[in-house]
């Protein structure tokens, strides 16, 4: 598909020489910057209502533990030692 839109020229000068930075023509550079944003909005079809698709996450974020092995445990221990190795 062909789309033609209207830049003002700073906008233009401004993506071609992002284009240039990638090696990419402008219209390739276009299409990366478009593409992954029109993916977000297309909604993906799993047969199930939104009600549904809700109670399966509720679900997950209940029976789901996540650990971090050798980290700090809890968030006071974690701010601590950030903040100690910052003021370094």
């Amino acid at each position: 598909m062909t789309i033609q839109i209207q830049l003002t020229p700073a906008i233009e000068s401004g993506l071609a020489a992002l284009a240039r930075m990638k090696g990419l023509p402008l219209n390739e550079y276009i299409q990366t910057l478009l593409e992954p944003l029109a993916m977000a909005s297309i909604p993906i079809p799993t047969g199930e209502t939104p009600e549904q698709r809700a109670d399966a996450f509720t679900y997950l974020g209940r029976t789901v533990s996540i650990q971090a092995k050798g980290a700090a445990s809890g968030r006071s221990n974690l701010s601590r030692k950030h903040i100690s190795s910052r003021q370094q």
